[in-house]
């Protein structure tokens, strides 16, 4: 796996091991980040269910300010650990290894936000809407900041209205899908 563009473009990432982490593929990656453009230039960025940090990484390659990452596996958050090294970004990051849940209280306390969240929960699970919920109750997207959801085609993925955030975008690459939620309250940061 390669990051495809920016300042570390080219470099080769390393990935898990098994089935039970499933990478972003190139196509999606290179498809949600040119949607995104410019929106992540000089912004904070925040990895859920991060894997490998390829997300992550791709965002601070294309000039992310900083990023975070929350992944739960222990050998997954050394991955990311050396995936940054590898990149040269690590000095842009932070690697918390725990429970999504958990890191998104952590940071809730500290007063962190985010423009740009993307979560990646294993397909199929309850786990996209509750930390959907979880951000919204900790209050981590600014206005106008954006959710990304990478999900399953099959499943659909509402945070609704009530909660602040609108669809956006929908977009659906074979079994994959990507929805866009962008926090009222304020402009889509472009």
């Amino acid at each position: 796996m390669r990051i495809i563009a920016g300042v570390a473009k080219g470099r080769r990432l390393k990935t898990p091991k098994g089935l039970q982490t499933r990478p972003t593929s190139a196509r999606v990656r290179e498809s949600l980040f040119n949607i995104l453009g410019s929106r992540i230039i000089d912004r904070a960025f925040l990895d859920l269910f991060a894997g490998s940090g390829v997300l992550g990484i791709e965002a601070l390659s294309r000039g992310a300010a900083r990023c975070v990452f929350i992944e739960k596996q222990p050998r997954n958050a050394q991955l990311i650990r050396e995936n940054l090294a590898i990149s040269g970004l690590a000095e842009l990051a932070q690697v918390y290894t725990m429970d999504v849940l958990k890191g998104i209280s952590v940071l809730g306390r500290k007063g962190e936000t985010f423009s740009v969240i993307t979560l990646d929960p294993p397909y199929g699970s309850p786990m996209a809407q509750r930390t959907i919920d979880a951000l919204v109750q900790w209050d981590l997207c600014p206005a106008g900041g954006l959710i990304i959801v990478e999900h399953s085609a099959k499943d659909l993925i509402e945070p609704g209205e009530d909660k602040g955030f609108d669809l956006w975008r929908r977009e659906s690459y074979g079994g994959t899908s990507l929805s866009f939620f962008v926090r009222g309250g304020g402009e889509l940061s472009s």
